[in-house]
């Protein structure tokens, strides 16, 4: 009769997934662990078999990762912090794009169980971020562990990762104040995104501390690609009153107001000054250097993976303590944040 992990998991009182980690040299394994697993398989005298091993335990050693656009560069650097955890611990990784479309959502979520992923890290669509996260909960109670990276879900408590939005929106609008403008503009995602709302309340919080009235005109929220950035910003230029600083909610948003204000030849910062999130790297041959939110988005995808196989690990171990990882971000100034005119 041959011996599988779950043999020896049931003799050294661990999971399945501690003795694949065991196996596979995993530093995740605590030293007492990884003694006690060892002894057992020592003593049961078993030979690891992968194909064994993984039919007898109905498992695979893929992940899911789910994101609403792989081609923003910010769920790109996410997927590239994933893929560097996994790939060390010898994980695959199979990648769903859903375009922000929740049909997509649903679709990928069924076909990952299908698959049987050991687990799951997704930034969910904007729609699935506002309903209960029901999907993803009868994910987690079939047995995939699930972690949420940058969207939060309503009326859940998944693991997950975050960036201190209300912190990055008001020291952006605080430098631009610092800086002595008052006339400052927003161009947010969609109201319905919890991210989004936070930036702007950070922006708020700067814009009421310093006695500074809000105008909501100066105010925009569109969709999280180029097109809706290019539209905002087309319509802030055509203001009688213009503001003179733009405070840009997102990654592809910044890419987006940057790009149309160099096609309308718009000065940055003389006649236009500009705080994003994250840098824009395509600028620097141009000479070119925008102030921006620095996310550290690799390492958001990093610490997601590295959460999701402690969850693996600890899938026996009783009752899992969530946990939210919220990274700090940091204002970049290069600049673009003067008020040159007046």
């Amino acid at each position: 009769m041959s011996i599988t992990l779950q043999d020896i998991a049931n003799v050294a009182g661990v999971s399945s997934a501690t003795v694949s980690r065991v196996i596979n040299n995993s530093p995740l394994v605590k030293p007492d662990t990884r003694e006690s697993v060892l002894s057992v398989i020592k003593k049961l005298n078993y030979v690891p078999n992968a194909l064994a091993r993984s039919l007898s335990l109905n498992e695979t050693n893929t992940i899911g990762v789910i994101v609403p656009d792989i081609l923003n560069p910010f769920f790109g650097n996410i997927v590239r912090g994933i893929s560097t955890v996994l790939r060390e611990m010898d994980y695959n990784i199979t990648m769903c794009d859903t375009n922000e479309n929740i049909s997509n959502e649903y679709a990928s979520l069924q076909m990952l169980r299908k698959q049987q992923v050991r687990g799951l890290i997704i930034t969910p669509t904007l729609e699935q971020e506002n309903t209960n996260g029901l999907k993803l909960v009868e994910l987690e109670q079939s047995g995939i562990p699930v972690v949420i990276v940058d969207r939060d879900v309503n009326l859940s408590n998944f693991d997950g990762v975050f960036v201190d939005n209300v912190k990055a929106g008001l020291d952006a609008t605080q430098a631009f104040i610092n800086a002595g403008h008052k006339k400052i503009a927003t161009v947010m995602g969609p109201t319905d995104s919890k991210a989004c709302m936070e930036r702007f309340l950070g922006y708020r919080l700067a814009m009421e501390k310093n006695g500074i009235d809000i105008a909501p005109s100066f105010n925009f929220n569109g969709y999280y690609n180029l097109e809706s950035g290019y539209e905002i910003t087309k319509r802030i230029l055509a203001l009688k009153d213009r503001p003179t600083a733009i405070f840009v909610g997102s990654s592809i948003l910044t890419q987006a107001c940057i790009n149309t204000l160099l096609e309308y030849k718009i000065k940055i910062p003389e006649e236009m000054a500009i705080i994003g999130f994250d840098e824009m790297a395509y600028l620097k041959p141009f000479d070119i250097h925008i102030s921006y939110i620095e996310r550290s988005v690799s390492q958001m995808g990093e610490v997601a993976a590295k959460l999701l196989m402690e969850k693996i690990e600890n899938s026996s171990m009783g009752e899992h303590v969530r946990k939210r990882v919220i990274i700090p971000t940091k204002l970049v100034l290069n600049g673009s944040e003067q008020l040159i005119h007046k």
